[in-house]
């Protein structure tokens, strides 16, 4: 019986954590995104200098122009800019990996998440993956 109850609380909890936040145009027209990054290019180049395996062999591509943008952090929205940028560097094994595309959402000054859009977060999630029904969107946005 103790095990039932158990599993059934379990049950309960996980669908309440898979439960997707729902965020009106209101929400968004009258949310705070922070300041807006202008140094966008440096922040995501100290990141790739503090994360990579090999930050000096770094080959920047495109780096996208911010965008309003939110995710769920702790079951609410968290607003701030988004910007997408290709990056090439060597991995563990000294050989280059190709551009892959890394997805940053920064808020006043700094970056509040980072995700390669290729690679899977804890195995389960794809990178292109914000939150529950929402992808990345790597287009140019309105400054």
């Amino acid at each position: 019986m103790k095990t039932a109850l158990a599993f059934v609380a379990m049950s309960v909890v996980a669908c309440a954590a898979l439960a997707q936040v729902s965020v009106t145009p209101d929400d968004l027209n009258n949310a705070d995104y922070g300041t807006y990054p202008t140094e966008y290019e440096t922040l995501v180049k100290a990141w790739a200098s503090e994360n990579l395996k090999d930050p000096e062999s770094a080959r920047y591509g495109k780096i996208s122009k911010p965008r309003k943008e939110y995710m769920i952090k702790a079951g609410k929205p968290f607003y701030g800019f988004s910007v997408c940028a290709g990056i090439n560097a060597k991995n563990a094994y000294g050989g280059y990996t190709g551009t892959q595309t890394y997805w940053f959402l920064i808020r006043d000054g700094v970056i509040a998440r980072a995700q390669n859009t290729g690679e899977k977060i804890a195995g389960l999630i794809p990178g292109t993956t914000i939150s529950q029904g929402r992808t990345v969107n790597c287009s140019d946005g309105d400054a």
